[in-house]
């Protein structure tokens, strides 16, 4: 849960994640379109009284797309296992990523930082351009961000981790995801995180296609404040309640594009919007395995839209499954982590 949530890398390479390397189009936009969203604050931070506002706009979601929205949940997987990076056909990013790298490094001059057994990370600030020569760097010609304002606020406090020596330079070194592997062994961790993000970009897949996205997550208490942690017995053990909170609007001419259907053709001049809040909550007193990729012997509840549901455990080897309803209808289902 920790080791990159606290960098704003994760967030803006999500992504380049989910398009994966498909088809090239021609890479190039002969005139620059009119911004969709202009306002660093037209969306603000979750809480979790927000976060039940604006229900009756959410969208409907068939028995297809709640599926698809519940393996999309990364929350119900207790340890997932580590990308390949060395059998993955690409270049070392190490020398492709200078620049990119670079332009992140820059946009954090007016970011904060804590200190101690504190780690507190507060920016601000529009990355497309860095975005777009990361995509350039991955040959990845078929995306353009126009804009993508970010706001991060995130807390870690690790006993016994010291870090006092992070700034800007070291968060991209190897040195920070050290120290927060450290924090999953630390006798009390607590997390309080929040963050937002705008973007307004066009994709070259299928046509082309001009997607706005406004999504903002947070992990938080129910009264608002941190999740804690412990390790007893050399297991982690959450000790309160903590609930996983996302809320994603998606608008313009997005066919069927980010919703992982290829054979959808784009380029359509129907605007379209979905609107998607999830809630997961861990429950207090829930055990991360040490080994296995699942919780074992416990249930989470959770919230898509209009559905609301349960996941089931068993054992740490074993797909959960789930059951769903939306009032009139019930639906029941195994996890099919994406």
């Amino acid at each position: 849960m920790m080791k990159l949530y606290l960098t704003f890398l994760c967030v803006i390479f999500a992504f380049f994640v989910s398009c994966g390397d498909e088809k090239e189009g021609d890479g190039s936009s002969k005139e620059t379109p009119t911004v969709l969203v202009n306002s660093k604050d037209s969306v603000a931070f979750l809480t979790p009284a927000s976060f039940e506002e604006g229900k009756e706009t959410l969208t409907v979601l068939s028995e297809t797309d709640l599926k698809s929205e519940i393996n999309k949940l990364k929350v119900f997987v207790a340890n997932r296992e580590k990308e390949e990076d060395s059998d993955s056909g690409t270049e070392d990013s190490s020398n492709t990523d200078e620049a990119s790298q670079a332009c992140f490094q820059n946009t954090l001059d007016n970011a904060s930082f804590g200190s101690g057994d504190t780690l507190k990370i507060e920016l601000k600030g529009d990355f497309a351009e860095c975005i777009n020569k990361k995509a350039a760097e991955q040959e990845a010609q078929f995306f353009k961000a126009h804009v993508a304002n970010m706001q991060i606020f995130s807390e870690f406090k690790c006993e016994g981790v010291d870090f006092s020596t992070v700034s800007k330079d070291s968060i991209f070194e190897s040195a920070l995801s050290e120290q927060l592997s450290a924090c999953t062994s630390a006798s009390k961790t607590s997390l309080l995180a929040n963050s937002r993000l705008i973007m307004d970009m066009e994709i070259y897949l299928f046509g082309k296609n001009r997607v706005q996205i406004e999504s903002t997550s947070a992990t938080h208490q129910k009264d608002g404040s941190a999740c804690e942690r412990v390790v007893e017995d050399g297991k982690v053990v959450y000790k309160t309640e903590c609930l996983r909170d996302k809320k994603q609007i998606k608008t313009g001419q997005v066919g069927d594009i980010l919703n992982g259907n290829e054979e959808t053709e784009g380029n359509t001049d129907e605007d379209k919007e979905e609107i998607i809040a999830s809630r997961v909550i861990l429950p207090s007193g829930l055990i991360k395995p040490e080994n296995g990729t699942y919780y074992e012997n416990v249930s989470i509840e959770f919230s898509i839209n209009e559905w609301s549901g349960t996941m089931t455990y068993t054992d740490s080897e074993t797909a959960p499954t789930w059951t769903a309803t939306n009032g009139t209808e019930t639906l029941t289902g195994t996890l099919n982590p994406k």
